[in-house]
């Protein structure tokens, strides 16, 4: 359980723009920081991330789905979609609402 409420936490789950500041130690090593981050819509609540390899969806009511390409970790390729690489980081994170805050339910899997 984590104290902050769960419409925020889904809203920072889904905004990426801070990866390479915040995720250096994970799946952002190496990752240089980009002069901007677009998100492209690819599905009504759904897209890709721009330049990131990652693309990721919201899943109502409470869910955030993504998945991670790892064709090159710690080097960015402009253009690279998640599905186009070789190696995956698949993410389920469920944001259920609770009197003192937010349950997180997490789920990871690679697919190598």
């Amino acid at each position: 359980d984590v104290e902050v409420e769960h419409g925020l936490l889904l809203e920072n789950l889904l905004d990426l723009a801070h990866a390479p500041f915040t995720h250096t130690s994970t799946f952002a090593r190496g990752w240089s920081v980009p002069d901007l981050v677009e998100f492209h819509t690819r599905k009504l609540l759904g897209g890709n991330w721009e330049p990131y390899p990652i693309d990721m969806s919201f899943e109502p009511p409470c869910m955030v789905l993504s998945t991670i390409g790892l064709e090159q970790p710690g080097k960015l390729e402009s253009g690279l979609r998640a599905g186009e690489c070789k190696n995956h980081l698949h993410q389920l994170h469920v944001c259920l609402p609770t009197s003192k805050g937010t349950r997180l339910l997490y789920r990871m899997s690679l697919d190598f």
